[in-house]
């Protein structure tokens, strides 16, 4: 078996060089050879990790190239807690809600009020008035930020703790459907709450962090595409089976209803 004495978390920063808009990541790989990684799972050798957007930094590529990258590793280390570390040190309240930076976290906007909580307990400790407005979930950083030496929560909605209030606040989020086969744009809510209510046994919220198809065969975003990323071979046969037995399901449950209604008719 061979060892992985060359494989490391890298820190690295990907710099868009017409733009000068820029993404922070972590990556674990084999520092002796460049793998041509350079963020949000893309590979500039590999055109499918981007062609189908599904971030911003994929949609950038797409649009201007991969030529006009460029990777530069910070730090290489075997301890992720390290990396991780690292990372947050670079990820301050500036980057997180500059709109240059690819993997930001609240995204500008004028008179909008939020919440911050302390990262250790998840406490509520103040609520400040500027200009920003929706998170979105970004790995490792969240919608978490640093600021003199603490680390703080941001929530639009108001609670005594933030698991509540992030709970809420995922309800309250706007959301995209797609059909999972073709890929094409469905129907936008206003709020992840509506969406629940008129797609049943859908996992939205799993659909949005796995980048998955739900029961229904539909697949969720936080952002809009003409159309989302296609799905392999193997993943359209399991949605497809899923469909079909979530039908079946379904028929036997109106079944079920139908016998009920007659009976409470008779």
């Amino acid at each position: 078996m061979e060892k992985k004495t060359n494989f490391k978390y890298i820190v690295f920063i990907t710099t868009n060089i017409i733009t000068n808009e820029y993404y922070f990541g972590i990556h674990y790989t084999d520092v002796s050879k460049y793998d041509f990684f350079i963020g949000s799972g893309i590979y500039t050798t590999d055109p499918y990790t981007y062609q189908f957007s599904k971030t911003p930094l994929q949609e950038a590529v797409k649009h201007y190239g991969v030529k006009n990258f460029l990777r530069s590793d910070f730090v290489q280390t075997r301890n992720k807690n390290h990396a991780i570390s690292i990372y947050r040190e670079l990820m301050t309240e500036y980057h997180l809600t500059n709109p240059k930076c690819y993997n930001n976290c609240i995204i500008p906007e004028y008179d909008s009020e939020f919440h911050i909580y302390a990262a250790d307990g998840g406490k509520y400790v103040k609520t400040i008035t500027g200009n920003y407005i929706k998170y979105y979930e970004s790995a490792f950083c969240g919608n978490c930020f640093k600021e003199n030496g603490k680390y703080f929560y941001v929530s639009f909605v108001k609670d005594e703790r933030y698991d509540r209030a992030r709970k809420m606040q995922i309800q309250q989020r706007e959301v995209f459907q797609y059909d999972g086969l073709t890929g094409e744009f469905l129907n936008h809510y206003d709020s992840q709450e509506k969406a629940e209510k008129d797609n049943k046994y859908s996992n939205i919220t799993k659909s949005i962090k796995l980048n998955t198809f739900d029961k229904n065969g539909y697949i969720w975003s936080l952002f809009y595409f003409d159309k989302y990323g296609k799905l392999n071979h193997r993943q359209k046969v399991k949605l497809q089976k899923d469909q079909r037995r979530y039908e079946k399901i379904e028929k036997r449950r109106q079944k079920k209803l139908m016998i009920c209604s007659r009976q409470l008719g008779n």
